[in-house]
């Protein structure tokens, strides 16, 4: 899975859907650690928040995602930024 997901990665960022030119394998690690991160504070919280809005909101802009792909400037996510969430 991660070689596939590593795959993708790379082909999106010569495609310029993502601005994040890093290595691939930086951006799989770290966006398995925000999403491991969230979903942590997601069971803290006992289920408090939209946890699906606030790791597309940060795994957007670790990818440094342009607007025209971006899903949360589009109304497709509830999302109000991150930190509006969690308390």
């Amino acid at each position: 899975m991660p070689q596939l997901l590593l795959t993708i990665i790379k082909k999106a960022q010569e495609a310029g859907h993502v601005h994040n030119q890093s290595s691939p394998e930086s951006l799989y690690e770290a966006a398995c650690h925000i999403v491991i991160g969230i979903a942590v504070l997601w069971c803290i919280h006992n289920g408090g928040f939209d946890e699906k809005s606030i790791i597309l909101s940060n795994l957007e802009a670790l990818f440094d995602v342009p607007p025209e792909f971006s899903l949360i400037n589009t109304g497709k996510s509830k999302s109000t930024g991150p930190s509006s969430q969690i308390e």
